[in-house]
Order: structure tokens, then C-alpha cells, then sequence
């Protein structure tokens, strides 16, 4: 449960700035770095969702499979973006 709150909220602070960083180099016209930025913000979301799916087991009866439905949408929704 830890992971989802204490590291849950950089997480996101840190992949809203990745994304916008990459957006601003496509559009300034450096693709390598904005494909790197891109990389970058998908292991950060692959490493804490690691951490929030491991964690998910701790939590009260019924909602481990909730947590993890989420945290499966999170994952395809930050590669698909």
C-alpha cells in the first residue's frame, strides 16, 4: 500500500514532466531525444507498477484484483501515449 501513495505521487509528478519533455523536443524537432524522454518514462511506470503490483496483495479482501486491473491500464495507457 505504501508503494501506491508514498511513490504513486512523484511517479506521476516525474512521468507529467517526461511527457511533456518529449513533446517539446518532437516538436522542436529532435526526435532522439524526445524517443529517449519516452523510454525513460515508460521504465519509471514499469518499475513503480512492479512495486504497486507486488504491494497489491496487502491489501483488504477484493480489491488486490481492482488494484491491479488499474494498474494494468496505467501500464498500457503510458505505452500507448
Amino acid at each position: 500500500m505504501r508503494s501506491w501513495w508514498l511513490c504513486g505521487v512523484p511517479v506521476i509528478a516525474m512521468l507529467v514532466a517526461l511527457s511533456t519533455f518529449a513533446e517539446q523536443r518532437w516538436l522542436a524537432g529532435a526526435p532522439r531525444t524526445a524517443a529517449l524522454a519516452e523510454v525513460l518514462r515508460l521504465a519509471v511506470y514499469w518499475g513503480w507498477c512492479r512495486l504497486a503490483w507486488r504491494d497489491a496483495v496487502e491489501l483488504r479482501r477484493g480489491w488486490t484484483p481492482v488494484a491491479r486491473a488499474a494498474l494494468a491500464a496505467g501500464l498500457v495507457t503510458v505505452a500507448l501515449t
